[in-house]
C-alpha cells in the first residue's frame, strides 16, 4: 500500500511538471533551436527561448527565467516583448546572464576582407550598409572630420535673406561627394547637423569668404526658427569626406561606392582587427498598451550594444533641446519636434527592471521609457559610449503635430510616465554624436526617482527634467533629484547646468547631489553654465512648492535662476569645510551593493599589464595527425567554441608554433590572473568544449619527462633579455 501511494505521488508530482510547464530555458550562440532549450542542449536565439516562455507561462504558477549563456547574439531584427510576455499572477520572466557569464545582444555587422588601399589606409566592402558609428576592437573610431578631434572652426556669419552660412574660404573646397558632407555647428545647448549642397567664393577687403549653402531639407527648417540662436563667431566642423582622413583611427564610408575606408591605430593589426558597424536601430522593445501594459519583465547581467540611427546623414539633424530634433519649424517661432529613437525601449510597461546590465556603443539613445510606464527600474547598470541620451523618460511634447512649447498634460494619465525609478547607474560619455543631449532625461515625469547615480563626461547637462518652458500647470509633479554624484558635465556646450529644470512640477526635490569639476568650454557660447540651473517656468506652487536642498556644488557658478515660481532654497551648503558638505558628498554616487561598478567601468580604461605562460606538447608523430592539428588552429578551421571559450575566459593572446610534432604555446592573460579560475570560465564556456578537448588530445601525445596524462607541459623561463639587461 504504501508503495502504492508512493507511484501515485511520482505520478502526481510529473503530470504536476508538465500541467504547469517549464520554469528554466538556456540560450547559447552555440545552441540550436531544435534543442529544448535545456542547459545540456540550448536553444540558439533569444526569440525562440521567448516563444517557448509564452507557451509555458500558460502553465506555469511561478517565475520563469531564461539563462543567457555567454557570447554575442547577433540580430539582424528588433526583439520585441508584448503583453504574451507578461507573468501570470505578479510572477517575473527573467532574462539574465547564466552564472558570471556576459552575453552580448548586438545589432552590429562584423566588416571583413580589408585590404591595403593606400597612405596607411585600409579599405573593405560594406555591401550597402549605411551606418554612422563605427567600433574597432571594442572602441569608438572616429568618423573622419576636419578640423580633427577637440578642435573647431568658427562660423563668420549667417546670411539671412540669402539662406546661407558665411565662413573662412579656407575652410572649405570641392570635396569628392560633396553632398555627402556634413556641417556640425553647435548653437548654445544644441547642435545642428547640415548636410552641404554647395558654395561659392566672394571677396572682400579682408579677403575671400565662402557662403555655403546646406540641403533644402536643413534649409528650409534652421532660418526660420528663433531658437535655439544663429550668431556670428558660433562653432562648427566638417565630417565625412575621403579627404579628412588624415589621422589614425579615423574612417570614412563612400555610400555612393559602398566602401569603408580606415587608417589604424598603431596597436591595430588589420590581421586581428574585429570591426563592427551598427545594423539595427532598436535591439529591444518592450511595448504594451494603455488597456494591456507588459508587466514583470526583468533583464539582468546582459549586454546591449551596437545600435544605430542614420537620419541625419539622410536627412539633417536640427536638435532643438534634449535632442528632440524638428521637424517642422515656423517664422513665429513655433518648433515641432520628434523623438530619437533607443537602443531599448519600453512602452506602456509596468514593474519592468533592467539590472547590471551594460549599454554601450549606440547610434542614439541607449534606453527610453517612452510612454504609459509605472513603477519600472532601471538600476545599477552601465552607460556608456552612447551617440545621444543615455537614458529617457516620458514624452517631451504629445506628438510631432504638437507645437512643442505646449505643455503636455493628456487627458489619460496612464499615458504618463509615473512612479519610475533611475538609481544606482553610471552614466559616462553620452553625448558622442549628438552634443546637446543629457546622462539622464525627463520630458514630462510624475514621481520620478532620479538617485543614487554617477554621471560624468556629458556635453551638455548632466541630469535634464522638464519640457515646455511654461509655468502653466501639466504632467509633472513630485520628482525627486537625489544624492547623484555629477562631474565634468556641460563640457562642450552653454546654457546647461549638472542638474537642469524646466516648467512647473510641484513638490518636485533636488536633495543632496554632489556637482564638480564644472568648467565652462572655450567653445561654448555666451550663455551660462551652473552647477544647478532653474530655467525658465521652473517652480512648485505655495502648497507643494520647488526645493532644493543640501546640493553641495563645487562650481564657480553654482546656481542659474531663469524666470522661475516657488522655489525654495534651504541650506546649499559650498564648502569643503563643511561638515554637511563632506556628509552630501559621502552619500552621494552609488549605494554600497553596486559600488562594484565605478572598477568594472573606471578600472578599464587603466592600461592593463599581461604576463606570458609557455607551455609545450607533442603531437603524434603523424601525417594526419598533424595535417587535422594544423587545420583546426588555422582561421578556416578552428571551432568558435575554442575562440569563445578563450576570450570569456580572460585570455588575451594565445600563439602556437610547431616544428615537426613538437609545439609550443604561448597564451598571454592578465598580470594578476587566477588560472583556476580562467580555466573554470573555460570549461563551462559551452557545451561543445568538451568535445573540442577531446578531438585535439586524440591528435595528441605526451612528451617526453611528462606525467602520466599531462599533454601540455608548462616551460621554465631560463634567460630574460630586455632593452640590454639581463634580468
Amino acid at each position: 500500500m504504501r508503495n502504492y501511494k508512493f507511484l501515485l505521488l511520482l505520478v502526481w508530482s510529473l503530470s504536476n511538471f508538465r500541467a504547469y510547464g517549464q520554469t528554466e530555458f538556456y540560450v547559447s550562440p552555440f545552441g540550436a533551436d531544435s534543442n529544448p532549450g535545456t542547459l545540456e542542449a540550448p536553444f540558439k536565439t533569444i526569440q525562440k527561448a521567448q516563444g517557448a516562455v509564452r507557451q509555458s507561462i500558460k502553465r506555469t504558477r511561478g517565475d520563469i527565467t531564461v539563462y543567457l549563456r555567454g557570447g554575442t547574439y547577433r540580430i539582424d531584427e528588433t526583439i520585441k516583448f508584448d503583453y504574451r510576455d507578461t507573468g501570470k499572477k505578479n510572477h517575473n520572466t527573467i532574462y539574465r546572464a547564466y552564472k558570471d557569464e556576459k552575453p552580448i545582444i548586438s545589432g552590429g555587422v562584423q566588416i571583413t576582407g580589408w585590404v591595403p588601399h593606400k597612405d596607411g589606409i585600409w579599405k573593405a566592402s560594406v555591401r550597402g550598409l549605411n551606418f554612422r558609428q563605427l567600433y574597432v576592437n571594442g572602441h569608438r573610431a572616429i568618423r573622419s572630420r576636419q578640423p580633427n578631434s577637440d578642435n573647431f572652426f568658427r562660423l563668420k556669419a549667417w546670411d539671412m535673406p540669402g539662406k546661407r552660412i558665411v565662413i573662412g574660404s579656407g575652410q572649405i573646397s570641392g570635396w569628392n561627394n560633396f553632398e555627402q558632407v556634413e556641417m556640425v555647428v553647435q548653437l548654445s545647448w544644441a547642435e545642428s547637423i547640415l548636410r552641404l549642397k554647395s558654395f561659392k567664393l566672394h571677396g572682400t577687403a579682408a579677403g575671400h569668404d565662402a557662403y555655403v549653402t546646406i540641403q533644402d531639407e536643413e534649409r528650409d527648417l534652421i532660418f526660420p526658427r528663433g531658437h535655439p540662436g544663429k550668431y556670428n563667431n558660433q562653432v562648427f566642423h566638417f565630417e565625412n569626406a575621403y579627404e579628412f582622413l588624415d589621422q589614425p583611427g579615423e574612417w570614412y564610408l563612400d555610400l555612393s561606392a559602398n566602401m569603408l575606408y580606415f587608417m589604424p591605430r598603431p596597436d591595430e593589426d588589420m590581421s586581428y582587427i574585429d570591426v563592427e558597424a551598427p545594423g539595427v536601430e532598436t535591439l529591444l522593445e518592450i511595448k504594451g498598451t494603455l488597456d494591456e501594459p507588459v508587466r514583470n519583465l526583468v533583464f539582468r547581467g546582459i549586454s546591449f550594444e551596437h545600435s544605430t540611427w542614420t537620419y541625419p546623414g539622410e536627412h539633417g539633424y536640427l536638435n532643438m533641446q534634449s535632442g528632440q530634433y524638428d521637424v517642422k519649424t515656423e517664422s513665429n517661432g513655433n518648433q515641432y519636434v520628434e523623438r530619437p529613437p533607443a537602443g531599448v525601449t519600453i512602452t506602456a510597461a509596468q514593474n519592468i527592471l533592467f539590472e547590471r546590465n551594460t549599454f554601450q556603443h549606440m547610434g542614439s539613445t541607449a534606453v527610453d521609457l517612452f510612454y504609459g510606464t509605472k513603477n519600472c527600474r532601471i538600476t545599477g547598470n552601465i552607460i556608456t559610449d552612447i551617440s545621444g541620451n543615455g537614458i529617457a523618460v516620458g514624452k517631451f511634447t504629445k506628438d510631432k503635430y504638437t507645437e512643442a512649447g505646449i505643455p503636455y498634460n493628456p487627458e489619460d494619465k496612464r499615458e504618463i510616465c509615473t512612479n519610475d525609478v533611475v538609481s544606482n547607474n553610471i552614466v559616462y560619455r553620452t553625448g558622442r554624436d549628438y552634443f546637446g543631449t543629457h546622462g539622464i532625461v525627463a520630458g514630462y515625469p510624475a514621481g520620478l526617482t532620479i538617485e543614487h547615480n554617477i554621471v560624468r563626461d556629458i556635453p551638455y547637462s548632466g541630469i535634464s527634467v522638464g519640457y515646455g518652458w511654461t509655468l502653466k500647470p501639466n504632467a509633472m509633479h513630485d520628482n525627486m533629484i537625489a544624492y547623484n554624484d555629477i562631474s565634468n558635465v556641460i563640457n562642450l556646450l552653454a546654457d546647461g547646468a549638472g542638474i537642469y529644470m524646466l516648467s512647473m512640477q510641484p513638490g518636485t526635490k533636488i536633495v543632496g547631489n554632489h556637482i564638480y569639476n564644472i568648467t565652462k568650454s572655450k567653445w561654448a557660447g555666451t550663455s551660462p553654465v551652473a552647477g544647478i540651473y532653474l530655467d525658465q517656468g521652473t517652480s512648485g506652487t505655495k502648497e507643494e512648492p520647488f526645493i532644493l536642498k543640501e546640493n553641495f556644488i563645487e562650481s564657480g557658478n553654482r546656481h542659474n535662476f531663469h524666470i522661475v515660481g516657488e522655489v525654495v532654497v534651504d541650506n546649499d551648503y559650498f564648502y569643503n569645510g563643511q561638515e554637511k558638505s563632506k556628509a552630501v558628498k559621502d552619500m552621494a554616487g552609488l549605494e554600497p551593493g553596486y559600488k562594484d561598478l565605478e572598477s568594472e567601468i573606471f578600472n578599464a580604461e587603466k592600461v592593463m599589464t599581461t604576463k606570458d605562460l609557455v607551455f609545450m606538447a607533442d603531437l603524434k608523430n603523424e601525417k594526419e595527425a598533424i595535417e587535422k592539428y594544423t587545420y583546426y588552429h588555422s582561421a578556416e578551421g578552428v571551432w568558435p567554441e575554442a575562440v569563445h571559450a578563450a576570450k570569456v575566459s580572460g585570455i588575451e593572446k594565445i600563439k602556437i608554433y610547431r616544428f615537426g610534432n613538437h609545439l609550443v604555446m604561448i597564451i598571454t592573460v592578465p598580470a594578476d590572473a587566477d588560472m583556476d579560475e580562467i580555466n573554470r570560465k573555460y570549461a563551462e564556456s559551452s557545451n561543445r568544449i568538451g568535445e573540442w578537448g577531446e578531438l585535439m588530445s586524440a591528435l595528441q601525445q605526451s612528451p617526453d619527462g611528462a606525467e602520466d596524462g599531462e599533454i601540455w607541459v608548462p616551460m621554465e623561463l631560463i634567460h630574460d633579455f630586455e632593452n640590454g639587461v639581463v634580468k
